[in-house]
Order: C-alpha cells, then sequence, then structure tokens
C-alpha cells in the first residue's frame, strides 16, 4: 500500500473514532434516587423515569444524570 493510502486510512480511523467520542454523552445515564445504581434490566420507564433499582431490586425513581447539571 502506497503512502498516501496509509495516511487516508488512518485519517479515516481518526474521524470514525471522533464521530463516536462525540455522542458518547449522549446516551443517557440514569441513577436511582434510593441506592444511586443503574436501573434493572427492561423494568425502566424512560418517560416517567420509574423502574427498579439493581442494587437493590426495589421500586425507585431514577435522575438522569447528563441533565442535572442544565
Amino acid at each position: 500500500m502506497s503512502k498516501m493510502g496509509e495516511l487516508y486510512l488512518n485519517t479515516e480511523k481518526e474521524e470514525i473514532a471522533f464521530n463516536a467520542s462525540m455522542y458518547e454523552d449522549e446516551n443517557p445515564d440514569y441513577q436511582s434516587s434510593c441506592c444511586s445504581a443503574d436501573p434493572f434490566g427492561n423494568s425502566f420507564d424512560e418517560e416517567e423515569l420509574t423502574g427498579i433499582c439493581s442494587k437493590c431490586y426495589d421500586g425507585a425513581n431514577f435522575n438522569d444524570l447528563n441533565k442535572e447539571g442544565e
């Protein structure tokens, strides 16, 4: 492979990694109000921010940690 081909592949890989890192923070990070744990399985209702706590297995309200700073 030529130097230009190698340079193109490296640049493309860096661009893909950069674009992926830009969207990492857009995924919500939920934390229970009781134990500060993640939601358990698929029991979480994203609209009402309620579900089962994965630490104490009790019903809990959750906070979106990405929106607390706003």
